[in-house]
């Protein structure tokens, strides 16, 4: 739509989000402007009904028939700034480098890296595990920095649940030994058992009360129930508040797809996968309950 003001004056009055938008789309002056009267005339000035009736990307036409559980206007942005990662393929075991790590690249890999791995810094990785059927749920492992909570690598496919816990240490062992979170409910425990028997040297343990010794023991594994979902997705929503490097484009839409149904509970639309949110929120969770001076004791 042509403008009515000079391109100088266009300009001045840009938003951020607007300016967002044109970066990300290469978007002419006049584009934005069409938008602007749409959104005025067409859509009664509701910017989120623009974006259903005429989405930016594929994400924003999905028509969500529950409340959205997380800032969708911080999603919005975070989607625009995701990128391709860096590294995508595969990662297997070698006595080839000091690491023990050997990544091969491959487009049908299961690990992707945005962030490389640095030797002066922690990580700290969340696991969410499936059954392993090719028709089932994914299997996920986020690497999450330990200090700013930036997403820096991806594990993500269908695996039997022990051969996960493989692939969790290779990851694990890439990112300077990372705090490994893996969920201890259903299948998780033995992905568990077995990261256990591989002697990774940092796994998380929860503390339960024991009511018959009466104190407080050790359980390997973070176990995921109705009190710790909401905390931990409450935990998750309030990064995402805060604004965090998140470079996943398939992170953020499963994230825009997780609502809060008419029960209360919040879950991924239907037909969405949550596998995704799920290990982010355990990774976020993991990190603000372990107590730094047990994972550091030196």
């Amino acid at each position: 739509m042509p403008l009515s003001v000079s391109p100088e004056e266009f300009v001045d009055s840009i938003t951020d989000e607007e300016q967002e938008m044109r970066q990300a789309y290469n978007l002419t002056l006049e584009q934005l402007n069409w938008r602007r009267w749409c959104i005025e005339n067409k859509c009664g000035r509701d910017p989120d009904e623009f974006r259903k009736e005429y989405p930016g990307n594929d994400s924003e036409g999905w028509l969500l028939s529950g409340r959205p559980r997380f800032d969708r206007k911080k999603l919005q942005q975070m989607l625009l700034a995701a990128g391709d990662p860096a590294f995508h393929g595969y990662l297997t075991s070698t006595t080839e480098n000091v690491l023990g790590v050997k990544p091969e690249a491959n487009d049908k890999g299961y690990v992707r890296i945005w962030t490389l791995p640095k030797l002066n810094r922690r990580y700290c990785i969340g696991a969410d595990v499936a059954e392993g059927l090719e028709k089932g749920d994914f299997s996920c492992g986020h690497v999450y920095d330990w200090d700013d909570m930036s997403l820096c690598a991806e594990w993500h496919g269908h695996i039997d649940p022990d051969l996960f816990a493989d692939e969790l240490a290779n990851l694990g062992v890439l990112y300077t030994r990372a705090l490994i979170a893996c969920e201890d409910n259903n299948h998780g425990g033995t992905t568990n058992r077995r990261l256990r028997r591989l002697n990774y040297p940092h796994l998380y343990y929860r503390q339960e009360l024991d009511d018959r010794v009466r104190r407080r023991i050790q359980k390997l594994g973070w176990l995921t129930n109705v009190a710790s979902r909401l905390i931990m997705i409450d935990d998750l929503a309030a990064l995402i508040r805060q604004g965090f490097s998140c470079p996943s484009k398939q992170t953020i839409e499963e994230m825009m797809s997780f609502v809060v149904k008419p029960d209360g509970k919040a879950e991924p639309e239907e037909s969405c996968h949550d596998d995704r949110v799920i290990a982010s929120a355990i990774a976020v969770a993991a990190r603000k309950t372990w107590g730094i001076s047990r994972y550091y004791p030196n």
